[in-house]
């Protein structure tokens, strides 16, 4: 699982690096009222896209003997539901065009139709792989949409200047994708839906729930695309996309490889309590370095990457990177869920949180604008970590406190390191922004030097249970082993 999950986590990291790359282009060639053109456009499309999700390659791994038939039929459900969602998109447009009061839409929603429903042709043979926990492929397949979306991307933006820019690369990355998984993943495929019991049970319930979930997490730009500015909104939404790269780059690839794993020991209970609460803390431990470290330095990083016209941003980003920190708190529940074939409980969850967070959005988004919406947020986040706490003890029987001993040690890690880089920027204040980013490297590892080390100082004083740091010393034993017998080998 380890090894899977490094595989995913530096694919994922090289495609970030292509998709900042394109930040800051677009940031420096449009305007933040061409990023709310999109952001509206982009958010419909999210969410019909959620409304029809069939995620059926999970259906895929969790079978004992996938056949060729349940790969057929996986595929075929994706292209239906391709074929479905571009008629709906375009069916929407206008309407939501009307509301909106900006007939550009209407295009912009069509054009975009084609982005999911690429994504849902990729090759069914990567689900084969994907039950071995072996993603080297997908690292591929990704590699080369993100590259593609890069250059069509920049390509565009020099033309055209304005959000057709967006939207052009937006469908070029899936089209890209979908071509190379093929390539990497050959299937001849068959139109069939012979199998297609075993996937409308799941399917149902998880699609409810990702709908609830869309809504839950794109609505903020609905809501604030009715109060604020489009300027506004292109803020909001730019800064969204920074935050969102350390929960992209980093949560999700490490969380997905849990479903395989956590469905190869579902029959004995006690030892998924421990990779569930290890999950957690490991997830937590490589993530809120960067979370918190993104937060704390937006300033610089926003003023020298992406330019005087985007000042309004960096105090977005801060706030909402430090809510991806409590969401993070419940990542490791979704794929709980997938492999024991909870759906039912994945769709309670993320009710609760529409519950909490379409009213308080409402509601502060009108009085208070961006902040509002930041504000609801937090709410939300913080009432789904209670929720998944009390959820995972009902479903696997991991007590609250087991829960919070896991993520102890790396909650006291984060707030120490999160003290040390405050009193660093305290200290920098007034150093010129190119030379502030150079001394952020220096800051950032001796903070994470910092967290590490207290976390094993807690860890040892625990009396050294079982968990994250006995895997990083056994992990960093084994590599140093191999290295040292390839040394002998070497000599000899």
């Amino acid at each position: 699982m380890a090894s899977g999950t490094m595989t995913l986590i530096v694919s994922r990291l090289l495609t970030r690096c292509f998709d900042l790359v394109l930040l800051v282009v677009f940031a420096r060639l449009l305007l933040p009222r061409d990023f709310g053109t999109v952001a509206i456009a982009l958010t419909i499309v999210q969410i019909l896209e959620a409304v029809l999700d069939m995620p059926v390659a999970q259906v895929v791994v969790r079978s004992s003997d996938p056949s060729r038939d349940l790969i057929d039929t996986a595929f075929t459900i994706s292209l239906l539901r391709g074929l479905l969602l571009m008629l709906a998109l375009a069916a929407l447009a206008w309407p939501i065009a009307l509301l909106y009061g900006n007939a550009a839409l209407v295009p912009v929603i069509c054009a975009l139709g084609l982005a999911p429903a690429m994504r849902g042709l990729t090759s069914p043979a990567l689900a084969l792989y994907a039950r071995v926990i072996d993603f080297r492929r997908d690292l591929l397949v990704e590699f080369t949409g993100k590259a593609a979306g890069l250059l069509a991307g920049t390509i565009a933006a020099f033309i055209l200047r304005d959000y057709r820019a967006i939207v052009v690369s937006t469908i070029a990355t899936p089209i890209a994708m979908m071509a190379t998984s093929f390539l990497v993943a050959p299937h001849r495929v068959r139109l069939t839906l012979r199998h297609g019991r075993q996937f409308y049970g799941f399917l149902g319930w998880f699609t409810a729930s990702q709908l609830v979930s869309a809504l839950n997490w794109r609505s903020n730009r609905l809501v604030l695309g009715m109060y604020v500015p489009s300027g506004a909104l292109g803020s909001f939404t730019l800064a969204g996309d920074l935050a969102a790269v350390p929960e992209q780059g980093l949560i999700q690839p490490m969380i997905r490889p849990l479903v395989a794993a956590f469905a190869r020991v579902q029959d004995d209970m006690e030892r998924l309590r421990v990779l569930y609460c290890n999950s957690v803390a490991t997830t937590l431990a490589i993530s809120f370095p960067v979370v918190i470290g993104l937060a704390v330095f937006a300033d610089p990083v926003v003023g020298l990457v992406l330019g005087a016209k985007w000042s309004a941003t960096p105090p977005i980003v801060t706030w909402l990177a430090l809510g991806v920190c409590l969401s993070a708190l419940t990542a490791t529940y979704t794929p709980l869920c997938i492999a024991l074939g909870r759906a039912t409980q994945l769709f309670g969850l993320n009710l609760i949180q529409m519950i909490v967070l379409l009213p308080a959005l409402l509601l502060l988004t009108a009085r208070w604008g961006v902040t509002g919406a930041i504000a609801a947020q937090f709410l939300t986040f913080a009432v789904g970590a209670v929720a998944v706490m009390l959820r995972v003890r009902a479903l696997i029987g991991a007590s609250i406190l087991a829960q919070a001993r896991a993520i102890g040690r790396v909650v006291a890690g984060a707030i120490v390191y999160a003290a040390l880089l405050l009193a660093v920027k305290h200290g920098l204040h007034g150093t010129p922004p190119a030379t502030l980013m150079l001394l952020l490297p220096i800051a950032g590892g001796a903070g994470l030097a910092l967290f590490w080390a207290t976390m094993f100082l807690l860890w040892r004083m625990a009396g050294r249970p079982d968990g994250l740091e006995r895997f990083v010393l056994r992990l960093g034993a084994r590599i140093l082993e191999r290295s040292r017998a390839k040394w002998i080998r070497a000599q000899a």
